[in-house]
């Protein structure tokens, strides 16, 4: 038969088949990431963010907003975080171990147990734990941040400064990232203790940062906050609150 003799077995594909079949295999190689970045996207982005105005709250202590964060399902977020310190010291892990061998229960139940023990220490390592934050960009007060890179060694010049990978991503720098994606903004009271709060809002109206939910954690369980800072956050809160149209904290 003509089509037999034509294409007898083991014969090489028509270039003409070949070409399209790589054209297609290379279409489907960007579409798949493509897909799966936007179905991300979707799971992490509720309908109408960025459009409408975000939530603000005031938290009385750290450990408040990793449980406002939690109570609220967010999970795979970006953080940015305005402050003067990192909040994120892991004790290499142990903590976990240690819940994990030692206490009772599902998962669930642990995560519940690392969410209660969280301090200003590590809340913002335990919002990492428990997926609630997939990277964390620092805004860094000037004073806290120069001093910060010469306990590094590290010039002004290096940032923003990735100074850590080994948990999730975490970037350091003077100013809030500009990102395609809504964030969790995180303000801490700390940061009224060194620097002002009209160079914050400055600094977040130009990045132009969408939020899904801002907290201004008075940081009531940390020592090294001041009373004036404490009511400098809450000040913060209310006029951010107002400007962007949301109700007030």
């Amino acid at each position: 038969m003509p089509g037999l003799a034509d294409h007898p077995a083991g014969a090489a594909t028509p270039p003409a088949r070949t070409a399209w079949l790589a054209a297609w295999l290379a279409a489907c190689c960007v579409a798949v990431p493509v897909a799966l970045q936007a179905g991300g996207l979707s799971l992490r982005e509720p309908a109408g963010v960025g459009r409408r105005a975000p939530t603000v709250v005031v938290a009385r202590t750290d450990a408040e907003v990793v449980a406002a964060w939690r109570a609220r399902g967010y999970v795979g977020w970006t953080v940015v975080h305005a402050g003067r310190f990192l909040h994120f010291v892991d004790d290499e892990g142990s903590r976990l171990t240690r819940r994990t061998l030692t206490e009772a229960g599902t998962g669930p139940a642990l995560d519940r147990l690392l969410e209660a023990a969280a301090t200003p220490a590590d809340y913002l390592w335990t919002a990492a734990s428990l997926r609630v934050a997939r990277r964390l960009f620092y805004v860094s007060p000037p004073g806290a941040l120069r001093g910060r890179l010469a306990a590094l060694g590290r010039a002004a010049e290096v940032l923003p400064l990735r100074i850590d990978a080994a948990a999730i991503p975490r970037t350091l720098d003077a100013l809030p990232p500009s990102l395609d994606e809504p964030v969790l903004l995180d303000v801490n009271a700390s940061w009224f203790d060194d620097a002002d709060a009209g160079a914050l809002r400055e600094a977040l109206r130009r990045a132009r940062l969408r939020c899904g939910l801002v907290i201004v954690s008075l940081a009531e369980d940390a020592a090294d906050v001041s009373p004036a800072a404490r009511s400098a956050a809450r000040a913060f809160a209310a006029s951010f609150a107002a400007e962007a149209g949301a109700p007030a904290p």
